[in-house]
């Protein structure tokens, strides 16, 4: 394996670790502060609004070869947000320290796709892709129990203690620093590889044939992830699940996530690409929905098994959907502006979903998210479909 595609994912899976942590940790935070449940979902929502005006102008920069710069300055604010989190006294510094957060993960996603897309051949982006998507979910797997035992054990006067919790966020993520700079020094093609900058517009790019329901499938899925770090520590305290329960829940769909990764070459050989990008969001609609109204913790885990499972298959694929249909020179602007697509959403849902929570209960939000989810699986159907008989009419197409 190469060295520059090893520190890559060795950063990736620290930073992810941090990320997934944290976010967990915030709403036990907000908790523990007096907040509610509908700041909750709002703080959800600032995570990513702080980024979403500059992630296509990330990616822009890592087409013009500075994805080394854009990858350290992410680095090093992982390490500077959740520390922020635990000294600060009060809501203002834990949401000055989120949004901190959402920033800097911004800045490692754009990069670190955007270095893997460009440093990829065609015929290896699926599965490095599925290699990046794996990185990420063995943070999670690291950071959300860790967390959650951290916080359980903490001295909080007989509340979550979040605060040490946070610092040994702060400390996994400082573990990743060197990475950043390894990859430099391993392979400085990691910049110079970038192809030839040549910009084109946003509505141009998302104007593509199939690139916004590409968008839309990717964004419930990550829509559906936040969500259910946010509110199931939620749904368990009105179930009176402890928070050791709710974490080995979440630990279950990061581990089901894994497994779909480690399969995803195998499935690959086996399985034609475009039904498992329709099953990504199709087959977790109903598992998301039905979360709302079981109480039994094991059924919950089942439910979230097959949800995880289905979320890691999506993911990588549909990166590497978006890739090909923006073309060699925009890859990280294509990437980017899917992660924009992905955090207007992460703005917009979460924030819908703490007011319907409030109106109609934490169910809500589980339902909802479960709709949506199937209806991206009917528009990538339709887009995939479209595109099959395109080919089979083009002559041109159909020679490829």
């Amino acid at each position: 394996m190469k060295h520059w595609y090893t520190h890559v994912l060795i950063l990736t899976a620290f930073t992810q670790a941090t990320y997934s942590g944290a976010r967990v940790l915030v709403s036990y935070r907000v908790l523990e502060l007096g907040g509610s449940v509908a700041l909750i979902g709002i703080l959800t929502a600032v995570f990513s609004l702080a980024p979403l005006l500059l992630a296509v102008p990330t990616g822009r920069a890592v087409d013009r070869r500075h994805a080394l710069a854009v990858l350290r300055s992410g680095v090093v604010l992982t390490v500077v947000a959740p520390a922020l989190i635990a000294i600060g006294p009060g809501l203002t510094a834990t949401t000055a320290g989120f949004v901190l957060l959402g920033f800097a993960q911004m800045l490692t996603t754009v990069a670190g796709q955007g270095i893997v897309s460009a440093m990829s051949s065609p015929r290896r982006r699926d599965r490095r892709f599925g290699g990046w998507s794996l990185a990420v979910s063995l943070g999670q797997l690291v950071g959300i129990p860790l967390a959650g035992v951290l916080a359980a054990t903490g001295v909080g006067g007989g509340t979550t203690g979040t605060t040490v919790a946070l610092g040994a966020m702060a400390a996994v993520a400082l573990v990743a620093v060197p990475f950043g700079w390894l990859i430099s020094r391993q392979d400085r093609r990691a910049d110079s590889s970038l192809l030839e900058y040549q910009k084109r517009s946003l509505p141009s790019l998302l104007g593509e044939r199939g690139m916004k329901p590409a968008i839309y499938s990717s964004l419930m899925v990550l829509v559906a992830l936040d969500l259910l770090a946010a509110y199931l520590p939620v749904l368990g305290e009105q179930l009176g699940l402890s928070v050791l329960a709710v974490t080995v829940l979440l630990t279950v769909r990061t581990l089901a996530a894994i497994v779909s990764r480690l399969l995803l070459p195998t499935m690959l050989r086996y399985i034609d690409r475009k039904s498992l990008l329709i099953s990504a969001p199709i087959l977790s609609a109903a598992p998301m929905a039905l979360v709302a109204v079981v109480s039994d913790q094991v059924v919950i885990g089942v439910l979230l098994a097959v949800a995880g499972f289905f979320w890691g298959v999506g993911q990588p694929l549909t990166m590497t959907w978006v890739v090909e249909i923006a073309g060699r020179s925009d890859q990280a602007a294509a990437l980017s502006l899917r992660l924009t697509a992905n955090r207007l959403g992460q703005v917009v849902i979460p924030a819908g979903a703490g007011v319907a929570s409030g109106i109609t209960g934490i169910g809500a939000v589980f339902i909802v998210t479960g709709i949506l989810l199937a209806c991206a699986g009917g528009t990538t159907w339709r887009s995939l479909r479209a595109s099959t008989e395109r080919k089979e009419t083009s002559p041109v197409l159909a020679a490829r």
